[in-house]
């Protein structure tokens, strides 16, 4: 029953795969080192987004207003250092 998997660690992107082989439908990971307040930072943002009680954020919408917010403090962040991926069952714009 495992939907989501949000790998919080530098450059996990190889891991990412794996998790999409066994057939995990959405994750997200880095493809970069990260330092580790950064990776906290995105990670609170992303779930206090997609986990509001009153919140109707789709995957997509709650991974991009965390990123947008993260950037508008941290601008020389680049959006490549995060990914979002999704496969199977889950299309990420779906309030799953």
């Amino acid at each position: 029953g495992l939907r989501l998997v949000f790998l919080n660690g530098c450059s996990t992107e190889e891991q990412a795969k794996a998790f999409l082989d066994k057939g995990i439908p959405a994750v997200i990971a880095t493809t970069k080192p990260l330092i580790d307040r950064y990776g906290l930072e995105f990670a609170r943002r992303f779930y206090q987004n997609f986990t509001r009680a009153n919140s109707k954020m789709t995957l997509r919408q709650a991974f991009d207003a965390a990123f947008l917010s993260f950037i508008g403090e941290h601008g020389s962040v680049s959006k490549e250092m995060f990914v979002k991926t999704v496969r199977g069952a889950i299309d990420i714009d779906e309030n799953e």
